[in-house]
């Protein structure tokens, strides 16, 4: 940050294009450029668009803050002009526009603000000295000019600001109609001659845009509006017309347009993150965010390898980006080189200018610009999002900035599943642990748990349960008789039927098996489903005798397993008593003891030839 100097005239001095400060729907920062930080002289983590009211004049502040005001109150786009002081002088007009970003549901996202005219130096006209009045001088600031031509001769009048916007010296250069057509950008030329002349014979007004070339070779952009001035007869006479220069008008429409499109893919990308329950959904929406949402052509990500090329684990694309994907054979799976760097994102303006094969497939099929952002997460390099672009250079740094951010979000997101998929696995190795040691105890029932667990959890397949719920009912099945660790062993395996006691007893099992996972913080009710695996829909089960709904629908389900599979294998006290009595017994008992629901699923996977055997 400048302490010496006056940090607006910095600005100033080396700005090109506009100040630009992007806010989320609350008013937090997404992102302030550098032009918006020399501006303002301030942290960019806490700017605001009022900021703006201490670089003003006195008598321009309440003006300004009117316009912001009412913006932000009826959620409208402002726009207005204003000087911007510095060095205790009125300073340079300037127009300060303030946008609204919404999603594709009309939902208020964001805020996009610009300052356009921060250009040049801090006599970027070079008015000094020179004898002009007060109006000459604010209209060349405003870098607008007039201009009068006499059909006839094509002889062409222009004043200084014409003179100033087409960067020629009036001591040196004769301006004529011919003389201006060789200004105008080529692929413009025909376009301003044909409205020249409609507008001569009688048509629409003159007012046109276009592209002018200045000797340098920098491309402007200008609009001209003009009347034609008539004889006796109706005959046109001359036009006189204004030319202003609108480069950073345009600039800052594109700006503007980048901002929001990448602001939009920003907010998607944090509702993917909040709903995404493992890597392959969130890659995926991470792309199809970008594509669907915000209306890039192409994005992919993929992993890094150990060679340095990328494995793509995710891909979306629309239009003639779809071309380009298959005829790289871009998909899943796939292992590609790319133009990359691990310390930031890597763009590419004109793919015209990129390695081979990637500029000749995406010249052809209509990809002009591609941006490679690498995504880390706990500090570690885990692959890159590469985002595709139909327009050229549309990955300006305000752009990049906010995608940098969904990168970001990205490595954030790959990093808590990572995580989860860690302390998973250290709590299933634990459930497997606790599940041996009850199997050990009593042999005769060693595999049964394994068995329920399979069952319950392509019966919750069966019934469309999320993978992470039938994960959890997976999980639970594994040590839903855990609680028989208490039991004495010879219950267990002693044949013949127990006494009233002795069953009492084992009824406890489930009870002592909910004490014992509570202390355990699974993602999952395991705790509670082991606990209510023998309670029935007529409050007729034990330990509480809970009824209907008060029963979880995992516990439900893996009531139906656990008594299939307890019927149809053997058990010391009694023979199996095969699959067929099982079914019998659910299907008469369905909707007085096991749920309906979970009774036709397990049905439907029994008669399909569902075999408990190599389930183990």
């Amino acid at each position: 940050m400048h302490t010496v100097l006056d940090p607006f005239a910095v600005a100033l001095s080396g700005v090109i294009g506009p100040a630009i400060l992007c806010e989320d729907a609350e008013g937090r920062v997404l992102l302030a450029n550098d032009a918006w930080v020399r501006l303002v002289d301030g942290d960019a983590e806490q700017h605001d668009p009022f900021d703006l009211l201490a670089r003003l004049g006195p008598d321009e502040v309440e003006r300004a803050r009117e316009m912001l005001t009412r913006g932000l109150e009826t959620v409208q786009p402002v726009e207005f002009q204003t000087r911007i002081a510095y060095d205790h002088t009125a300073g340079d007009w300037v127009t300060v526009s303030r946008i609204p970003i919404r999603d594709a549901a009309g939902t208020l996202i964001g805020w996009v603000t610009s300052i356009v005219g921060l250009v040049g130096h801090l006599d970027p006209l070079g008015l000094s000295g020179i004898e002009m009045t007060k109006e000459e001088k604010e209209a060349r600031l405003a870098g607008i000019g007039a201009w009068e031509l006499q059909v006839a001769t094509g002889e062409l009048w222009w004043s200084g600001g014409v003179y100033s916007i087409f960067d020629r010296d009036p001591a040196t250069y004769a301006p004529s109609y011919e003389h201006f057509l060789e200004t105008i950008y080529p692929p413009d030329r025909d376009e301003v001659v044909r409205r020249t002349e409609s507008a001569l014979a009688g048509g629409p007004a003159y007012d046109v845009r276009h592209r002018i070339v200045r000797p340098d070779g920098e491309i402007r952009f200008v609009r001209e509006k003009a009347e034609v001035e008539r004889g006796p007869r109706s005959e046109p006479v001359r036009m006189i017309g204004t030319v202003e220069d609108v480069t950073f008008e345009v600039i800052e429409a594109r700006h503007r347009r980048r901002a929001a499109k990448a602001l939009t893919t920003l907010s998607k990308a944090n509702a993917v993150l909040v709903h995404a329950t493992d890597e392959e959904t969130l890659l995926e929406q991470m792309c199809t965010a970008a594509v669907e949402t915000g209306g890039y052509a192409m994005a992919w990500y993929g992993r890094l390898q150990p060679g340095g090329s990328l494995e793509v684990l995710a891909i979306d694309a629309q239009g003639p980006a779809l071309a380009y994907a298959d005829s790289l054979r871009l998909e899943r799976g796939s292992i590609v080189d790319l133009p990359m760097d691990a310390n930031g994102p890597v763009t590419i303006d004109d793919v015209r200018e990129g390695a081979e094969p990637w500029r000749e497939y995406a010249r052809d099929r209509g990809l002009n610009s591609v941006v490679t952002l690498p995504v880390r997460h706990d500090e570690v390099l885990d692959g890159f999002l590469v985002v595709y672009s139909s327009e050229h250079g549309v990955f300006d740094s305000g752009a990049v900035s906010i995608l940098e951010e969904v990168a970001q979000e990205l490595g954030f997101g790959l990093g808590r599943l990572f995580a989860n998929r860690r302390i998973n696995g250290a709590l299933e190795g634990t459930i497997k642990v606790l599940a041996a040691t009850v199997e050990l105890r009593d042999p005769y029932t060693a595999g049964h748990q394994a068995r329920v667990s399979h069952l319950a959890a392509r019966i919750a397949e069966e019934m469309s349960l999320s993978e992470s719920e039938t994960h959890g009912i997976r999980l639970a099945g594994l040590v839903h008789d855990i609680g028989k660790v208490t039991v004495p062993t010879e219950f267990l395996t002693r044949p013949g039927a127990l006494r009233p006691a002795e069953f009492a007893l084992i009824k406890e099992h489930a009870l002592i098996g909910e004490e014992l996972l509570s202390s355990i913080d699974f993602p999952w009710p395991i705790a509670t489903i082991v606990g209510q695996h023998h309670e029935r829909l007529d409050g007729s089960g034990y330990p509480r005798g809970l009824v209907g709904d008060e029963i979880l629908l995992p516990s439900r389900i893996m009531a139906v397993a656990d008594v299939v599979e307890a019927m149809s294998r053997f058990r010391p006290y009694r023979e199996a008593l095969g699959e067929e009595r099982a079914i019998e017994e659910i299907r008469t008992k369905r909707c007085t003891l096991f749920d309906p629901d979970a009774v036709d699923a397990c049905l439907g996977i029994l008669e399909f030839g569902y075999a408990f055997e190599g389930t183990v």
